[in-house]
């Protein structure tokens, strides 16, 4: 299931003699309904290592406000077109989990950025013609998230225009399914290997390294 919701086993049984292996059962057990009743020897092994790991995090900045999670659509977008120099971005809202919780005043670290995009996407950089942007927008703007940078036509303008333009994308989109249908619309492509979760902890450190507290808004 999605969002950690629940685990699925599988029972299998061996027969030596005969060195077959068959199914027997399947089932899952789901998190809202297991309760507390954890092997608490394990807890313990867990709660200490995530508390060693998290107390030997730096921290990378102080943040200025306490920021929701819709705030961090445009900011992912806009790291986006900063960091690729592209004319258009594109993500999807659910690769963004949560709000990281980041608060006012408090120190911003890696582990917060993980709770934002716990994902291991990198970043296309692509040439996507305009009425293929324009499209996709149409078709799928109730699951993904759009960037336009500065100078650049809007996305709505550019319905039946067969010029090329520059497209970061994360892989999650790009690779999928969903992105077959707008393909031949591309004409190059490269996969830059830096993931989208790298992006933001670069700039919450650059925020650290100048001594200011961070925003999403700037």
């Amino acid at each position: 299931g999605c969002n950690n919701k629940a685990v699925a086993y599988v029972k299998l049984v061996y027969d030596k003699a005969e060195d077959q292996v068959s199914f027997k059962s399947y089932g899952y057990e789901y998190v809202s309904t297991v309760g507390d009743n954890y092997d608490l020897n394990v807890q313990n092994v867990i709660t200490d290592y995530t508390n060693n790991l998290l107390n030997s995090l730096p921290e990378l900045a102080k943040s200025a406000v306490t920021p929701s999670k819709s705030d961090f659509y445009d900011y992912v977008a806009d790291i986006m077109l900063s960091a690729f120099e592209s004319d258009y971005c594109i993500s999807n809202f659910g690769g963004i989990r949560s709000n990281g919780n980041i608060r006012a005043g408090e120190a911003i670290k890696e582990s917060n950025l993980y709770e934002i995009i716990p994902f291991d996407n990198a970043v296309y950089y692509i040439e996507m013609q305009g009425n293929a942007i324009y499209e996709h927008y149409r078709n799928n703007n109730s699951s993904c998230f759009y960037g336009v940078n500065e100078g650049a036509i809007d996305i709505s303008e550019l319905k039946g225009n067969t010029n090329y333009f520059t497209v970061s994308v994360i892989d999650y989109v790009y690779t999928g399914k969903y992105f077959d249908a707008y393909r031949s619309g591309v004409r190059n492509e490269t996969n830059t290997l830096i993931q989208l979760r790298e992006l933001l902890i670069e700039d919450v450190t650059e925020y650290g390294r100048s001594n200011t507290a961070w925003n999403p808004a700037n």
